[in-house]
C-alpha cells in the first residue's frame, strides 16, 4: 500500500429523517458514533483506489456530497456509505479543473508555492495553506526566512521557478540584507556546510559562473548578492547538491567584493589566488563567517587550485596550460608599454565590453567572429566606417588564420537572462546577427529606465559616441565627450574601473565620462 495522507478539516453535516420523533435521537447517536469509530478506517479504504498512483499535495476548499439511505442504521453501514460516496466524489472532484482544487507536484514544491503566494509572485488563495496558518501574523520576508533557514532545498525550487518565467534570482531580490543574512548563516551554520572541510570537489573545472548576476550585484549587500548566485548556479547545477552550491556561492561572492577593489584585481597573475583571498579575509569588510570560511578555504592543501578557477571564471580570464605559466610575465611585460592615445568618433563602443565578458562571448566565439558580432550591432550604412574606425580595429582586430566556421546559436539561457523589456532587441537573426541583438539587449538590460529602447536609440544616445581611449600595457581608459545620458551609466555602474579584458591583454577598462572620474 502506498503511503498516503487524507485530512479533513471540517466536516458538516445536516440530515433529514423520516421517521418518528422518537427514533431520531437514537439515530443521531449512531450517525456520531461512525463517524467517531469505524469511519476513519472506511475512508481510509475507499479512498485507496483514487490514490494509487498519485502523487504530490492536493488541497479541496470543499466538498459536498447528497446522499439518500434506505436501510440499515447501524454504525458500520453508515460508515461504509458515506466513506465510499465521498471517495467517489473526490475522484471526480481530483480528475475535474475547479477553482475549488490546487495541486503540486510534491512537499516542497508545495511549500515553494506559498513562499511564492506570500512574496506576491502566485496567485494562491490563502485556503489552500492550512499547515502555514502561524506564519500568516509574519510579514511576507519574515514567512519566507522561517522556511528557508532550515530547508535550502526549497530555495532551490524558488529558483528553478524563477528561472523557467526568466528571473531565476526574483525570490533573491526580494530579499532585506536582515532576512538574507539570517538565511545564509542559518544554512552555514547547517551540518555539512560550515562544519565540513574545503574539499577537492566542491567546484566542478566547468562549473559556469554567473556573471549577469555579479555585474549587477558588485555594490549590494553580500548576503543578497550570495542568495543571488545560489538561484543561478541551481538552475545550471540543478543536480548538485544544495549545500555544495551554496558553499560556493559564498567563496564566489568574497571573490567578486575583491574584484571590486582594483588594487586587489591587478595582483591576480602576479601572486597565487590563495594568497590574494587571504588578504581578502583580511582586509575586506567581510561578516565574520563569511571571512572565517574564506580563510578555512585557503588553508586547504587543494584549495589554491580552485580559487584559481573562481578567479579566472568571475574576471572572465580563463587560461590554462602554458599560457597560464606565463601568466604573471606577460603583465609585468604590458606594464612597460608605451602610451598610445586613440581618438575615435565611435567611443562608445566600449560601453559593450562588460557585457561581452561577462556573457562570455569571448569564450563561445572565435576572435573574428567575436569581430563580427560586434560589427554587426551598427545598421549596414554605418558598417563601413564603424569598422574601419582605428579603436575598433585595436580592441578588435582580424585574425589571419582564423578559419571560417558556422557561429553556434545564441543560448536560450542567455536570453531569459535578459529583462523582459529588452528581449525586443532579440529578433531571432542567426549568426553574428544574432550575437549582436544577444549583446546590444544585454548591454540595454543594464541602463535603468531605457531597457525598452530601440536599437537606434542605444545607438545614438551611447555607442556612436566621440571620445579618446589612452592605452597603456596595464590599462585602458575611455574618456567620453558626454554622452548625454552620462546620468544613465553612472546608475548602470558604467562610469569608472570595470573589469579586466581577457582579449586585450587582461587590460583594465576603466570609463570616466565628460572627462570626470
Amino acid at each position: 500500500m502506498e503511503n498516503h495522507e487524507l485530512a479533513i478539516g471540517t466536516m458538516k453535516t445536516a440530515c433529514s429523517v423520516a421517521a418518528y420523533p422518537q427514533a431520531v435521537a437514537p439515530l443521531r447517536t449512531r450517525l456520531e458514533r461512525s463517524f467517531v469509530g469505524p469511519f476513519p478506517a472506511q475512508l481510509a479504504k475507499a479512498a485507496e483506489p483514487v490514490l494509487h498512483g498519485r502523487n504530490g499535495v492536493v488541497r479541496i476548499r470543499n466538498l459536498k456530497l447528497d446522499l439518500a439511505h434506505h436501510g440499515e442504521w447501524d454504525e458500520q453501514t453508515l460508515a461504509a456509505l458515506i466513506a465510499s460516496r465521498l471517495a467517489a466524489t473526490l475522484a471526480n472532484l481530483i480528475d475535474t479543473a475547479s477553482d475549488s482544487v490546487r495541486s503540486w507536484p510534491d512537499h516542497n514544491a508545495y511549500m515553494a508555492s506559498f513562499i511564492e503566494h506570500k512574496l506576491g509572485l502566485a496567485q494562491e488563495p490563502d485556503w489552500a495553506f492550512p499547515e502555514f496558518v502561524p506564519l500568516r501574523l509574519l510579514s511576507p520576508e519574515q514567512a519566507a526566512a522561517e522556511m528557508l533557514k532550515s530547508r535550502p532545498n526549497e530555495f532551490a525550487v524558488l529558483a528553478a521557478n524563477g528561472g523557467r518565467v526568466g528571473n531565476a534570482c526574483r525570490v533573491a531580490a526580494r530579499r532585506g540584507s536582515v532576512t538574507a543574512a539570517d538565511i545564509v548563516n542559518a544554512w552555514m551554520g547547517l551540518p555539512g556546510v560550515a562544519a565540513e572541510p574545503f574539499a577537492t570537489d566542491f567546484a566542478d573545472p566547468g562549473l559556469p559562473i554567473p556573471l549577469q548576476v555579479l555585474a549587477g550585484t558588485r555594490s549590494a549587500d553580500i548576503y543578497q548578492q550570495i542568495l543571488m548566485l545560489v538561484s543561478e548556479l541551481v538552475i545550471r547545477q540543478d543536480k548538485r547538491d544544495m549545500l555544495r552550491l551554496i558553499k560556493t556561492a559564498v567563496i564566489m561572492a568574497a571573490i567578486t567584493k575583491l574584484q571590486a577593489d582594483k588594487p586587489f584585481m591587478a595582483l591576480h597573475g602576479l601572486m597565487p589566488s590563495a594568497a590574494i583571498a587571504g588578504l581578502v579575509a583580511a582586509e575586506l569588510p567581510l561578516p565574520n563567517a563569511i571571512a572565517r570560511f574564506l580563510k578555512q578555504a585557503v588553508a586547504e592543501n587543494d584549495a589554491p587550485e580552485i580559487l584559481d578557477r573562481l578567479f579566472d571564471q568571475v574576471s572572465g580570464d580563463v587560461v590554462s596550460g602554458p599560457a597560464k605559466k606565463h601568466a604573471g610575465k606577460r603583465r609585468a611585460q604590458a606594464g612597460k608599454a608605451t602610451l598610445q592615445t586613440i581618438h575615435s568618433p565611435f567611443a562608445g563602443i566600449i560601453l559593450l565590453l562588460p557585457d561581452i565578458i561577462r556573457l562570455g562571448m569571448q569564450r563561445h566565439l572565435s576572435r573574428n567572429a567575436l569581430r563580427d558580432s560586434v560589427l554587426a550591432i551598427a545598421d549596414p550604412e554605418m558598417q563601413p566606417r564603424f569598422g574601419q574606425d582605428e579603436l575598433f580595429q585595436t580592441i578588435f582586430p582580424g585574425e589571419e588564420g582564423d578559419p571560417e566556421s558556422l557561429l553556434p546559436p545564441v543560448p536560450v539561457a542567455m536570453i531569459a537572462m535578459l529583462a523582459p523589456e529588452s528581449r525586443q532587441l532579440v529578433t531571432g537573426r542567426e549568426g553574428a546577427a544574432g550575437w549582436a541583438d544577444l549583446l546590444l539587449a544585454s548591454f540595454a538590460s543594464r541602463l535603468p529606465g531605457l531597457r525598452a529602447s530601440s536599437r537606434g536609440y542605444l545607438i545614438r544616445q551611447f555607442l556612436a559616441v566621440p571620445g579618446k581611449a589612452d592605452i597603456t600595457g596595464e590599462a585602458i581608459v575611455v574618456t567620453l565627450d558626454g554622452p548625454p545620458l552620462a546620468i544613465v551609466l553612472k546608475m548602470a555602474g558604467l562610469s569608472g574601473d570595470q573589469l579586466p579584458i581577457p582579449f586585450f591583454g587582461n587590460r583594465l577598462l576603466v570609463i570616466k565620462l565628460g572627462g570626470s572620474r
